[in-house]
Parts: C-alpha cells; structure tokens; sequence
C-alpha cells in the first residue's frame, strides 16, 4: 500500500494540468502548456517542501505524507469551481481531432517509442553509472539523517551537485519505500518538453506535420530515449530551458503580451534549471537576452526594469541553499566542480571543443569507422592549429578518443540528429525559413547555446547527454525542415536512421537489452542493477543476510567512486531497520560495522592478497568478496574469512583467478602427487579440515603445513578420512600429497573450529 504513495506527486500533477486548462478562457486552452505549468509547480513544490521540512527537522513519512495530499486536494477544489465553464466533450473532440493530425507511421512510431521507454521505466531500477554513484546515493543518506544538509561524503558530487530532480525523488523515496516511480519523473517531463516543442513549432508558424516530426527528432536521440527511463536530469533541465524560449517567442509572435507574468515565469523556469544541473548556465544566458530583446523592441522597457529585482530573485533562490551549503563546506557555491570548465577561452579552444563534440556523434559499431573518424578529426584540429588532447579544454584524465559501446547509455551516439542540425543553416535557403524572424531567433538562442557551452565546458567522451538541452532547442528546426522536403517520404528515411543508431543499445547487448539472457523482462532488478559487474548481485544478497545476522545496527558505507547505490537500495528494502550512513571508513564514528568497496577504481576486484589487512581502531575485519568488504566493531561470530587458491589440478589460466570466500570452503579433485591449497585471511583463526576421499588400498594420504604433517591416513577398503585442527596465520599453504596414483579426494571442507 505505500508504494502506491509514490504516485501522488504524478496524480497530483494530472490535476492541477487539469485545474489550469480549466481556468484558462476556451479558446486559449492548451493541454501541453497546461502540463508545462504544472510540471514547474510540481518542481517548485517539491523544492520548498524538501528545504522547508529539512529545516524544522520533519523531514519524514508523516509530514511528506500530509503536504502531498494537500497539494493533491487544491486542484481538486479549482476543477470543481471550474467545471461548469469547461464543455468536456467539445475538448476531447478537439483533443482527437489534434492527434488525427499525426500521420500514420508517425503515430506508430512514436507509440512504439512511448510503450519502450514506459516498459524500462517501470521494468529496471534507476540504474545509470551516475545514478548509482551520486544521485541515488545521496537520496538513501537524507533519508536515513532526515535532512538534506551536508554529510561526510564518499564521493562530493553526492553533497555538491544540485538537487532538485533528486529532491523529486527524495519525496517518492519517502513516499513509496522504494524506487518504484523514480524513472517516471523523467518519462513525465520528457512528454511535458514534447508538448513544448510542438507549442513552439506552432508559435513558429509551423504545420501540425512539423509539430510531430519535431517530437519524432527529440524523442528519438539515444541519450533522450534512454534517460526517459532512468532517474538521471538532463531531460527536466531541458524543459525548464525551453520554457523561458517559448515565453520568449510568444512575445515575439505577438501570440502573448509582453507583461510582468511572463517574465516572472521565466524567471522562476532560470532558477529551477539552476537549481536542476549546472550545465543550466550554458543554456539560459540565449533565451534571457531574446525576452530583454524582445520586451525592448515592444516598448516594455518600464515593465522589463520593474520585473529585473523579482526576477533576479526568483532566478537564483531556488538554488540559493544548495549554493550556500557547498560555500559552507567546500568555500566555494560551485563546490569542488570547476574542473569541468575550461581553462583556456580562445576561439580556437572553442573550435577544439566543438569538433571534437561532434564529431563523437557519428561514432558506429564499425572500429574500422571509429579509427577512421578519429584519424580525420585529428588531423582537422592540427590543420586549425588545435591539440585534441589539450588538458585545458580534455576532461581529466582523458585523451581525445572516440569510444563505442553498445548498450552504453552515456555514450549513444545521435548521427541521424546531429546531420540534420549540420545541415539546419541549409534550410535558410527556403523562403519560408528565411522570411520567418521567430526562426531565425530560435536559431540564434540555439547557436549562442551551444557556443557557451563549448566555452565553458571541456570535452569529455560522454558529452552526448550533456547536449541533450540543446537538441530540444534545436527540434522545432528540425521538425519545420523535414516537413519542408520533397518528396515528403524523406523524413521517413530519417526515422529510420534515427531508430538504427538505437537498435545496437537495446537488442542484446547493453546495460538494459531486452532480449538475451541478460533481458530486463527476465531478470530482477537487483541482477539488472549489477549486469556490468558479474557477481555483484549474489554478493549484494550475501551481505544483507550477513548483517541481518550480526548485532550491526548503524553502519557506515565507504563507497568512494563506486556504484555504490545497488548495495544501498538492497540494504534499505531488506533490511530496513539497519541506518546506513555515509563517511570515511579511515575515521569512523560510533557505527557498528564499515562497509567498504574491494574492488579498485577501474572496477577489477582486488585479490585478498593485495587488500590492506588493517581495519581502523575499534573494529576487525568479518566478511569479504570480490566487490565489498565488512569490518565490524570488536569480536565477530562469523568464521574467518578464508580465500583460497588450489593450484596442481588446474589448469595454469586458472589458478590466479580461482578464489573462493565464505564461513566455509569446500572442494573437490584428484591427487596425482601433489595439490597445494594456499589460504589466506584478514584474521587468524583455528580451523579444522576434513579431508575425505578414495583410491587405491594401502596407499597413503596426509596434509601438510609448514612442513609440519598435520595428519595423514591409509587408505583401507577403498576410502580414507583426515580431519585436522590447525591455526591458519594471514598466509598458510596446506599440501595434499600422496606416494599412489589414481587417489581422488572428494571434498575438502575448512570451517570454523
């Protein structure tokens, strides 16, 4: 029953969409820009409900509860004031009449798109590399503090990035339990920015033809298609950008009158996109200077200049607290963050950064085409006197490459839609473009968009989705261009380049394929979350049970750099009494228990050996695999940690990676004459191994250690039988030997004395 809860915030913004097409007079009335205002509601109201409740410490089921449901109730009552001036059947019918408008293959296009990204969202976890090591993560932590102020973070973004679409979950994690609708706040803000498209299309004079090929263009960018069903905040920055451009070329169009309102709303749009994700900065500066421009060339001077001071305000304090948290702990608004800003400004930086952002579209399954495309870019940027690996303009760490990765979310790449925009300033040449001033200033906004962006920010390889703001700018070009050519099948050859760039990502291969052994209609979400990283799951699983077990009640989580959040989501929905706190595991508190990651920073699980054996004062290490470790506060009633290596039997390539970890090891094999078994643990113990087998009478069998005979036995009638006390050290070797030949020993079990 309380996931059901979830679905408050969705029902909720269903009516007060609903409350607003009602109070509009009939012949403004507009579903998509009823859905707009209510989308910027439900963010506004998520924002000063999360601060306001952190604030008086009250940050709880209860009162979450309590204001959802009143914010639920309000438009209920506005509908009922409402409904005698609203005709529904006359709105439905005009409603059907709009859609009948989408040709055929369109609708069918997009219906099937719409059914997938509703299929992943409800059928996979918030699974993204980012959500996994910040988004999510940061949310389980306010959960458990019951505030949103700063903890001692493993990793800063999950302390310094902004907070608002985070803060949206939050509410539905209070909610719901769970994650259970975190995927569908952005599938609903995806369709909020396709009714933006289609309303600016329009506003542009466009045919209802363009309105849906612009939401064909934008609705099919891999990296849109696939953070439509994932809990990341591209997509939600992207609608609060297009609203304040909309505004802007209503204004323009002389569809709205240049009043105080409008700026206002725009305003409130800058700082929710603020307060949204950072990359806001690169996108508002266009759509701020087209509505000064625009109110200018109207003669709304007086009115730009009084709504400067309330504009201002509502612009920046929606992000005003997060900014001063991060002042307060890092001494600096932006946080540690600046490092994905450019270091050098000129315009061949600015060039450096642009080809190389686009030319990481074209990428393709084909290594042959990668190289090849890489080759060429690189030798365009030396022609421009550029270095492609320039640390001033290269994200960290990183050279100039062109990665491809089927199935790899963050590195889509979008050909179909970056060619079309390339080939945008061709459409100048049509009359209708040309003499249309409302597209000439989209163009601009967008132009100068992507301009800044390249200004500020460096490249990186997974750009793609950082881009996902501007193909939205973009897509009402697109969709009055292609429904421009001739003949008017053409854009179906579009459609279909467009849904081939996606079929690498979601057929077999990928982080959410649907068809394979690794199908997300076959799995649960628990082994989708973990698809990556063989192994994971059972581990996640195992280490539930074992805190379950153990007296722990507060445990600390170390995940530095690492997909942290499929540990934290397992732990909270299986064992909610346990209270999971963030920190470093160098300097704990008063926590029972330290979980940290074994597992290095490429992903590569680190051996035993190789693990630092030490656990901070106070604790002793009691579990360990090949993701994650557990130290506990004192003495532990589990076994010593065992990880063996049998060597003899193997074959070579096997011996270095055959480990095995638990309260107890098992195995079996045969002696030809001489099988070593090298133990190792993170704390010393007495043991006892049984060794039991069979062979040939009267030959015999022992265990050795340290070159001292622990026990030995005489086969007879078949069988033998060694069980053995010994204390095992950080390092032993146990030698199985035998004089025979043909001796099988059939299990080996070490457990716990």
């Amino acid at each position: 029953m309380k996931t059901l809860c979830g679905s408050l915030p969705f029902f909720a913004t269903l009516l007060w969409m609903a409350a607003h097409f009602a109070a509009e007079p009939s012949g403004r009335r507009h579903w998509r820009w009823s859905l707009a205002l209510s989308c910027v509601l439900l963010a506004t109201f998520s924002l000063v409900l999360t601060e306001t409740l952190s604030a008086i410490d009250r940050l709880s089921w209860g009162p979450v509860f309590s204001a959802w449901v009143l914010y639920t109730i309000l438009p209920t009552g506005f509908l009922l004031a409402s409904r005698r001036g609203l005709d529904c059947r006359s709105e439905l019918s005009r409603l059907w009449q709009n859609l009948k408008a989408c040709p055929a293959w369109i609708a069918i296009v997009l219906g099937g798109t719409a059914a997938l990204i509703l299929l992943m969202a409800v059928a996979t976890p918030p699974m993204n590399f980012d959500v996994q090591i910040y988004h999510m993560p940061r949310q389980i932590y306010w959960l458990m503090q019951g505030s949103v102020e700063p903890f001692t973070a493993a990793h800063s973004h999950q302390i310094s990035m902004p907070v608002l679409s985070e803060f949206i979950g939050l509410n539905l994690l209070i909610l719901s339990g769970g994650d259970y609708w975190h995927n569908l706040v952005q599938s609903l803000f995806l369709i909020a920015c396709c009714g933006i498209v289609g309303l600016v299309v329009q506003t542009l004079g466009g045919s209802w033809r363009a309105s849906w090929l612009a939401v064909l263009f934008a609705a099919l960018v891999p990296v849109v298609f696939f953070e439509a069903s994932n809990a990341k905040n591209d997509i939600t920055l992207a609608f609060f950008i297009l609203v304040p451009a909309l505004l802007a070329l209503r204004v323009w169009s002389g569809e709205a009158h240049a009043s105080a309102r409008i700026l206002l709303l725009a305003a409130l749009c800058a700082g929710l996109a603020i307060a949204t994700k950072g990359t806001a900065i690169a996108y508002l500066p266009p759509a701020g200077l087209a509505l000064a421009w625009v109110y200018l060339r109207q003669g709304a001077g007086r009115g730009l200049a009084l709504a400067v001071v309330p504009g201002v305000a509502l612009a920046l304090l929606p992000a005003t607290p997060q900014l001063l948290r991060n002042a307060e702990v890092f001494g600096s608004p932006a946080g540690p963050n600046l490092h994905h800003s450019n270091q050098s400004h000129s315009p061949k930086d600015l060039f450096n950064v642009a080809v190389r952002n686009a030319a990481g579209q074209f990428t393709c399954e084909s290594e042959h085409w990668n190289k090849f495309l890489e080759s060429r870019t690189r030798s365009l940027l030396a022609w421009a006197g550029c270095d492609a690996d320039d640390p001033a303009t290269t994200f960290d760490g990183q050279n100039f490459h062109l990665p491809y990765f089927a199935g790899l979310e963050d590195l889509a790449p979008a050909p179909a839609q970056t060619a079309l925009l390339l080939l945008l300033p061709f459409g100048f040449f049509l009359a209708d473009f040309r003499r249309n001033t409302g597209i000439l200033l989209l163009f601009a906004m967008g132009l100068l968009s992507l301009v800044i962006f390249c200004a500020i920010f460096r490249w990186q390889p997974w750009q793609g989705r950082l881009l996902i703001p501007a193909y939205f700018l973009a897509a009402p070009l697109a969709g009055i261009l292609l429904d421009h050519l001739r003949p008017r099948w053409l854009p179906m050859i579009f459609a279909a380049l467009a849904l081939a760039s996606l079929r690498p990502h979601l057929i077999y291969d990928g982080q959410r394929p649907l068809f394979g052994g690794g199908s997300i209609l076959r799995n649960e979400k628990t082994d989708q979350m973990s698809r990556m990283m063989p192994g994971r799951s059972v581990e996640i699983r195992k280490i539930v049970e074992f805190l379950r077990a153990s007296s722990a009640k507060r445990i600390l989580i170390d995940g530095g750099a690492t997909e942290i959040y499929g540990l934290l989501r397992e732990l909270h929905q299986h064992a909610p009494d346990l209270i999971l706190l963030s920190g470093n595991a160098e300097h704990p508190g008063e926590e029972d228990a330290i979980i940290t990651p074994a597992i290095s920073q490429a992903g590569i699980p680190v051996p035993p050996a190789n693990l630092n054996p030490n656990a901070p004062e106070g604790f002793l290490p009691a579990w360990i695999g090949d993701y994650y470790k557990i130290c506990t506060r004192g003495p532990t009633n589990q076994s010593p940690i065992i990880a063996a290596r049998f060597g003899g039997f193997l074959p070579n390539e096997e011996l270095s990676e055959f480990w095995k970890q638990g309260s107890s090891l098992k195995k079996s094999g045969r002696i030809t004459k001489t099988q070593h078994i090298e133990l190792e643990t993170i704390s010393s113990g007495d043991l006892i191994a049984t060794l039991e087998g069979s062979g040939k009478d009267g030959t015999r069998v022992s265990i050795q250690a340290a070159d001292a005979i622990l026990g030995e036995a005489t086969i007879q009638n078949g069988r033998f039988a060694i069980q053995q006390h010994f204390h095992l050290h950080r390092e032993t070797k146990l030698i199985i030997s035998t004089l025979g030949e043909g001796v099988f020993w059939n299990s080996l079990l070490i457990q716990k004395k």
